[in-house]
């Protein structure tokens, strides 16, 4: 594959090093994939493992020394992003997955202009999938692509630097803990069923929390509660009990009680207290 100038340069200040085109040769270019490989190792650290292996990430971007530091990146931490080279190639991966972060470059070879991915994303974002984060990235360091790609609605603008892994991480790293913070959502379905989607029972306050919350449900009078579980990925399964004590509410006050799609903790939880068998499980979606 041969390698242009402009690469060589990008390659260079990734790797912290002085790009020399009269001294190049086969030895400084390693040296350089050595020294990039070496910032890498450095990170093993972020978000807890647990929630890390669970976020989906797409990124897009044409240039293959990018899209090698990216997934070597993620990779150290728990993650494994899917990766598009042309815009018609993200827009086919929108329709089949959804993302909690899409790193786009600015510019890719099938779009007619720099800003085509952006503005579909924020499209896409706002109708279909308003938790996703989109980090522009780009080598520019102009103030007027950063500007504009902020002001298309892109949550963040990465420039794509020798320090630019630490940036990627600082941002997964707050994102992921803020969505953390919120413990559920509720939606009334028809039926007069309450549909709970939890995101946090890491902690006796988020466990507490949800209790008190289905504790107001059982004294409404709704028909079902419905506990969505498939966003749980940090639960002690020395807490499983308050599933017990739930089902044992409901049961008491006549209200059908199920769990929807549980994470995979959540079944190691349930089998660890045989309660896999005991509690009613709903391994499909709920609209």
């Amino acid at each position: 594959m041969e390698i242009t100038n402009e690469q060589l340069t990008k390659l260079f200040e990734l790797a912290g090093m002085e790009y020399d085109e009269i001294y190049m040769t086969p030895e400084f270019i390693s040296k350089a994939l050595v020294e990039i490989e070496r910032k890498l190792n450095f990170f093993e650290l972020g978000p807890s493992s647990k929630q890390r292996v669970q976020t989906k990430v797409l990124i897009a971007d044409d240039l293959e020394l990018s899209l090698y530091q990216l997934t070597k990146l993620f990779n150290k931490i728990g993650i494994n992003p899917l990766v598009a080279r042309t815009l018609n190639e993200a827009n086919d991966l929108l329709k089949k997955h959804t993302f909690d972060y899409v790193f786009a470059d600015i510019y890719l070879p099938d779009a007619e202009d720099g800003f085509r991915l952006i503005k579909n994303l924020v499209n896409y974002k706002n109708k279909q999938n308003k938790k996703l984060k989109i980090v522009a990235i780009s080598g520019s360091h102009d103030k007027q692509i950063i500007a504009k790609a902020l002001e298309l609605g892109a949550d963040k603008f990465i420039v794509k630097s020798k320090d630019w892994h630490n940036h990627i991480l600082n941002f997964l790293g707050e994102t992921i803990e803020r969505n953390q913070q919120e413990i559920f959502s509720k939606t009334l379905l028809d039926n007069n069923a309450i549909y709970y989607t939890v995101y946090n029972m890491a902690s006796t306050f988020a466990i507490n929390e949800l209790m008190k919350d289905i504790n107001l449900s059982v004294l409404s009078k709704y028909s079902e509660i419905l506990l969505d579980l498939s966003k749980v990925f940090l639960f002690d399964k020395e807490n499983v009990n308050i599933f017990v004590d739930i089902f044992k509410l409901c049961s008491q006050n006549n209200i059908k009680c199920s769990i929807v799609n549980p994470s995979d903790v959540i079944k190691n939880a349930l089998n660890f207290a045989y309660l896999n068998d005991v509690i009613p499980i709903i391994n499909k979606e709920i609209t």
